[in-house]
């Protein structure tokens, strides 16, 4: 984004300005979740664990189809690592569900440790499918293609069960101004982690990251005479073959 710049006395990333987004991959799983419960019925139900901030995406979600949209958030943990999540998902499908079908993302376009749906499988005791880039409800069970680096697997697991999906799974819908407006005015509910018999410190990240820098650049500032166009052109081409650029 364009929001994520670098600070240049520091080195640091400096992300006090940049705006929360609506994760890409979950996008995905919430369009088929939609897709889903057009052909078969049922309702869709979102869950978002972090900051409070991440209110404006659930709106989103809800203006995009969902049914219902719930919030876990704990000033006491800044940030919550896979670990955490995974457990704070799996502690509201067993007081809110159980629910059929857990869809999600196969990972998050800032860490991208595609860990949480594997590990809310686990804790769950429930199969996981990963890759998913084709999906379709059998009934009691669920019909998925995963796609792999040698080719695409094709897999029958029963229901309940973890899914994970892959971008190319579908293209998610656009909202209207309509949904929009609609889903501002609905609720949200926050979840507090005593209903989810979670505490705080049980929360506390394992994996943390103490810095991010971004790469140190040295520019060139190579300068052309541009009052012949023809030569100047020459010698851009030069300097950029020169760099390897080209």
């Amino acid at each position: 984004m364009d929001s994520v710049r670098p600070d240049r006395s520091t080195g640091l990333i400096a992300l006090q300005n940049s705006q929360k987004k609506f994760n890409d991959f979950d996008k995905n799983a919430l369009e088929e979740a939609i897709r889903i419960r057009e052909k078969v019925g049922g309702k869709v139900t979102v869950l978002s664990v972090g900051e409070p901030t991440v209110k404006e995406v659930l709106k989103e979600a809800l203006s995009i189809g969902a049914d219902e949209a719930f919030y876990v958030s704990d000033p006491a943990v800044k940030e919550f690592d896979s670990r955490a999540v995974a457990l704070v998902v799996s502690r509201f499908y067993r007081k809110a569900g159980p629910f059929d079908l857990i869809l999600m993302g196969d990972g998050s376009v800032d860490h991208y440790s595609m860990q949480v749906g594997p590990r809310v499988a686990e804790l769950l005791g429930l199969p996981d499918v990963t890759y998913v880039r084709k999906l379709e409800m059998k009934g009691s069970s669920v019909l998925v293609e995963r796609d792999f680096e040698d080719g695409y697997y094709v897999t029958e697991v029963r229901l309940p069960a973890v899914i994970t999906v892959a971008q190319e799974i579908n293209q998610p819908r656009l909202p209207t101004l309509r949904s929009i407006l609609s889903a501002s005015k609905r609720e949200i509910k926050l979840v507090p982690l005593g209903d989810l018999t979670t505490t705080a410190a049980e929360l506390m990240p394992v994996v943390k990251i103490v810095e991010t820098h971004a790469p140190k650049v040295e520019r060139r500032k190579t300068m052309i005479d541009a009052t012949n166009a023809e030569q100047a052109a020459v010698e851009l081409v030069r300097s950029l073959q020169k760099e390897g650029v080209i």
